[in-house]
């Protein structure tokens, strides 16, 4: 019998000590100290045939949602503590997260669809839930931008990382998580995401091109460096993730 040994990086290890330091200083619980995991498998498909109606609409109000103002991306992973999103706490997003049962709700879809912005916005609306961006999770851990972690590293080597934060992420509770654009490719990743429930930001492809085509935006996107069609190279990448993204549990 053969034996594979794994060596995590550096950067990995970093990762995953600056994953669990943050959630535990914001004193979100750890699954495992709020059941057994076979409990919360069934709070988990309880949360979903009860909520799932509810969650789509608060969804669907939040992305329609236009702030005063506009919020820059967090720069850390947890953009605001539970503590201070209940004040902004509506009493339907109360109730709603009360029927969660403390289940994660994970956000996933193309660049530019919103994930970030909405994910926050829930987030405040639940009020018991934090809000957690991986992308930005990695850029605090890496000491680099997104960008930098492709042209240095590869893709292959981010993907890498990027599971590790989601694995790290899926060990607690009353998150609302903004993944990457391509966190659906990584088959691995859905054992992560399946432990809570997953909704699709499906924004259209004209969309995306207007909020990419802002200055510097298009520039953060390592998937698009190069290419002179924003469209063309929207449509392709959507093609090949469209039945990925078609697995989630809300559209």
């Amino acid at each position: 019998r053969t034996h594979r040994v794994c060596v995590a990086s550096d950067t990995q290890l970093s990762l995953a000590f600056a994953t669990h330091q943050f959630l535990r200083r914001a004193r979100i619980p750890h699954r495992h100290a709020h059941a057994t995991q076979a409990h919360f498998a069934h709070k988990c498909f309880m949360a979903r045939l009860a909520a799932m109606a509810r969650l789509a609409a608060l969804v669907v109000s939040c992305a329609a949602f236009r702030a005063p103002a506009p919020r820059p991306r967090p720069v850390s992973m947890l953009s605001s503590s539970a503590e201070a999103t209940a004040e902004q706490a509506t009493p339907r997003g109360r109730a709603l997260a009360e029927e969660l049962k403390n289940v994660n709700l994970y956000l996933v879809g193309m660049m530019a669809s919103g994930k970030s912005k909405v994910g926050d916005i829930v987030s405040r609306r639940l009020g018991s839930y934090t809000f957690v961006d991986t992308d930005s999770t990695i850029e605090s851990a890496a000491g680099r931008p997104v960008s930098k972690i492709f042209e240095e590293d590869g893709e292959p080597a981010f993907r890498a990382l990027e599971e590790s934060v989601l694995g790290q992420v899926a060990a607690y509770v009353r998150l609302v998580v903004a993944t990457g654009g391509g966190v659906v490719t990584t088959q691995s990743n859905w054992a992560s995401l399946r432990q809570g429930i997953v909704v699709w930001l499906d924004a259209p492809v004209d969309v995306l091109a207007a909020r990419l085509s802002a200055d510097g935006e298009r520039a953060k996107r390592p998937l698009l460096a190069g290419g002179d069609d924003l469209v063309a190279s929207l449509e392709e990448t959507l093609a090949k993730r469209s039945e990925l993204y078609a697995q989630s549990d809300i559209r």
